[in-house]
């Protein structure tokens, strides 16, 4: 019964696939940039921090920040 009600909305949905999938696609991505900054901070600490390469940190921190920017625009 609730297969043949979600069945039914398809019509209706058709005309609006391109932007279902890039919303989708968008969402996906914006989640997998976000998940991998925590990795970033991890790699900084046990790396450069762990070390003491200061200059081993700036690449680090633009890529976290691009990242960033990157899940801000997709969301």
């Amino acid at each position: 019964m609730r297969q043949r009600a979600l069945w039914r909305v398809g019509p209706y949905l058709r005309p609006h696939k391109k932007r279902i999938c890039f919303i989708a696609g968008s969402a996906m991505l914006s989640i997998g940039a976000q998940l991998s900054i925590p990795l970033i901070a991890k790699a900084a600490i046990d790396g450069p921090i762990t070390d003491g390469d200061k200059q081993g940190l700036v690449p680090l921190f633009v890529l976290a920040v691009v990242l960033g920017l990157f899940e801000l625009s997709l969301t």
